[in-house]
């Protein structure tokens, strides 16, 4: 062979090399994605912990001292809901039988979301009302001591401390005009009820400088209410969330941590020339599988399905957009399903 044939030869070969390693790299960057995508996931997660009950079985009045013959229900027996905006708890059933009876409940307001909270309203209800009763509700800032009003703004990973109190009056406080009558009963029984609805805090931004949006829900799914409800089930662990405005739909699971993540197909990210498949180590797959990790729950795929779960329910999201969460003990749950966003609900 010349020595022209052979330079030609072997610049051919060391093209064809330099050819298959450029390819090589650029192949091996796409796999690498996943490895190095370090996405933090934005997360809604305002909630009520370290309720305690603070009634003593004694009251002092000047310088005696007389049983407090209240009865009520201990922390166990309260009905509490934090989930989306709102957290509340109600029918507090409380019998006061003479005056300086009460009852003390401590707790805290927590935001372990990524997203301040702002306060928009709050609301405290007593049925009956009766002027011999004082119904007390203080929250403070646990840093700054500044009282709990509207406006208040609940940074992440901040919380309030809170006094709920019920008590009947000293006869020393009561007006004189129509006391008598007023003593004549022998015990008041009440029911009390407290509502705090939080919306995002001007403030907040994400970890990439951004500001999340929270989406307004006028419209609610559940295993109750499987054709749809304006409010949201109080005991609700799985549950679609829905704007009529928008069209914006999300499913949604109450997590053991007592944290909500919220799932819908915008959320995932899909390799539409292969039926859809999720891409598993895209960007927002990854962010939401840290958000489920970090709130405890575990997740794995399984062909084109993503997987997550905890000991309370567990989400399924298929390649076509399908999103679906279900409770752990009895498998009922709620979903969107494509090709028309299709809300479903199990019912009882």
């Amino acid at each position: 062979m010349s020595n022209k044939n052979k330079n030609i030869l072997l610049g051919v070969l060391i093209v064809g090399v330099i050819s298959m390693s450029v390819a090589f790299a650029a192949l091996s960057t796409r796999l690498n994605i996943g490895g190095t995508a370090n996405v933090a996931a934005t997360k809604w997660n305002i909630h009520f912990q370290n309720w305690a009950l603070d009634t003593q079985s004694t009251v002092t009045v000047g310088s005696n001292t007389q049983q407090n013959t209240a009865e009520y229900p201990t922390v166990a027996q309260l009905t509490m809901s934090d989930n989306t905006n709102v957290t509340k708890v109600e029918g507090i059933n409380v019998t006061l039988k003479q005056p300086n009876d009460y009852v003390k409940y401590t707790f805290e307001i927590k935001n372990d979301g990524t997203i301040d909270g702002e306060l928009d309203n709050f609301t405290k209800t007593i049925t009956p009302t009766n002027d011999v009763i004082n119904y007390t509700i203080t929250c403070t800032d646990t840093n700054s001591n500044d009282a709990l009003q509207v406006g208040y703004i609940l940074e992440k990973d901040k919380s309030v401390s809170c006094e709920l109190k019920v008590e009947y009056k000293d006869q020393t406080n009561i007006n004189t005009a129509g006391s008598n009558q007023i003593y004549e009963q022998s015990e008041i029984n009440t029911t009390i009820s407290a509502e705090w609805t939080w919306v995002q805090g001007s403030s907040s931004s994400s970890s990439e400088g951004e500001t999340p949006v929270l989406t307004s829900w006028d419209k609610y799914y559940t295993r109750k209410s499987p054709d749809g409800s304006d409010s949201l089930d109080d005991d609700a662990n799985v549950w679609v969330q829905y704007n009529t405005s928008s069209g914006t739909k999300e499913v949604c699971g109450k997590l053991e941590s007592n944290t909500t993540i919220c799932v819908n197909k915008d959320k995932i990210d899909y390799d539409n020339s292969v039926s859809e498949n999720i891409i598993l180590d895209g960007t927002k797959t990854q962010a939401l599988v840290k958000e489920f990790e970090d709130s405890g729950a575990t997740c794995r795929f399984s062909g084109s399905r993503l997987q997550c779960s905890d000991s309370k329910v567990f989400l399924n999201a298929w390649g076509a957009g399908d999103v679906e969460f279900d409770e752990q003990d009895d498998g009922n749950g709620c979903g969107i399903f494509n090709p028309n966003s299709t809300i479903s609900c199990s019912s009882y």
